[in-house]
């Protein structure tokens, strides 16, 4: 019964993760220089596992914040989950 609640909770939680990402979208789609939207949605895919998706989102942030080291350090770590 246990395993059946956990694969249940894991099921909702990428649910989850899939609608924030299309909220996320919609936010960046009306405007394109919405950081807050960017983190989010790289958060999103990063617990998704969707590693490329996450980088593609930290070169944008870093794009609108290029002197951020700590979205350099993300994107080294996100890189580094690419490379097996």
């Amino acid at each position: 019964m246990a395993d059946d609640e956990n694969a249940k909770s894991t099921e909702d939680e990428r649910t989850y993760l899939k609608l924030e990402v299309d909220r996320m979208t919609e936010r960046i789609d009306k405007d394109p220089d919405d950081l807050e939207a960017y983190l989010k949605r790289s958060n999103a895919f990063d617990l998704l596992g969707e590693y490329e998706n996450e980088i593609a989102d930290l070169d944008e942030m870093i794009r609108l914040q290029p002197g951020t080291a700590a979205l350099h350090c993300n994107r080294g770590s996100a890189f580094s989950f690419t490379q097996s």
